[in-house]
């Protein structure tokens, strides 16, 4: 998300100071629900309770719970969009 002209990504975006490797996996998910254009929906959605998940998609992905099951309930929650 850029505000002022200065880049901000979300903490969840990252593990151990680099990008998660899972990342563009699930950007990918956003894109295909239709809200990759809108950062701050998606860190919304990354850090509210899931349902699908039993915890926040945030929760998950550091749990090391399976992307693809992160990716479903993402696709699930954002299918009315």
């Amino acid at each position: 998300m850029q505000v002022a002209g200065v880049y901000h990504y979300p903490r969840w975006q990252f593990e151990a100071g680099r990008i998660r490797p899972e990342i563009p996996e699930l950007l990918a998910a956003f894109r295909e629900a239709g809200w990759i254009s809108s950062p701050v929906a998606v860190d919304r959605i990354m850090r509210a309770p899931n349902e699908d998940l039993g915890a926040t998609p945030e929760e998950a992905l550091a749990r090391g719970i399976a992307i693809q099951r992160i990716v479903d309930a993402v696709l699930n929650l954002t299918d009315g969009h």
